[in-house]
């Protein structure tokens, strides 16, 4: 079940458990020391908008701004089960641009890709920690994420008017032997 939460000690304890297991290989020293006094400002991270996913226990959190438009946690304790897909839907159903941003640690970065985020920029390091900015863009369900044709098809002409009378023939014709 998911429900909206303020910060709290539990929030921190998940957060801090699946990065030292998960995210912490790919951090320096540095790195390692930013994100724990960042996850250790209680007053700071207690002014955004937490989601957690709960069956029995905590099992995934993702802290967004307070627009829901950037990413800034999002830490699933057991991966592979669809918590990270319910947090995320979860965050875009209040999201009324339907865009949304992370810097994503760098052994997210596959994660991200599946989910339906796109590389923004290229690959940084700030403070110690390795991060690539990120966009999501939503897509219909009929879309398969790992096929770039039905991708640009997508985005870049399924549902966009067009007024070129040859592309409108050679629609025209498409759909006449479509047809049959």
């Amino acid at each position: 079940m998911i429900q909206k939460e303020t910060y709290n000690q539990e929030i921190h304890d998940l957060m801090w458990e699946v990065f030292l297991k998960e995210v912490a290989p790919y951090y320096s020293k540095e790195g390692i020391s930013t994100f724990k006094a960042t996850i250790d400002e209680y007053d700071y991270l207690s002014e955004m908008r937490f989601y957690t996913y709960r069956e029995e226990s905590l099992l995934g959190v993702i802290g967004t701004d307070e627009d829901n438009t950037h990413i800034s946690f999002f830490f699933v304790k057991k991966p592979g089960q669809g918590i990270g897909k319910a947090l995320l839907d979860h965050v875009m159903k209040d999201n009324e641009e339907k865009r949304i941003s992370v810097n994503a640690a760098k052994n997210a970065y596959e994660i991200y890709h599946h989910l339906g985020f796109e590389d923004v920029d290229e690959e940084r390091k700030q403070d110690g920690i390795i991060s690539k900015e990120m966009v999501y863009v939503p897509r219909c369900s009929w879309v398969p994420l790992d096929d770039p044709l039905y991708v640009a098809y997508h985005d870049e002409e399924w549902g966009k008017p067009t007024h070129d009378e040859q592309k409108l023939y050679e629609m025209f014709v498409l759909e006449l032997f479509q047809a049959g």
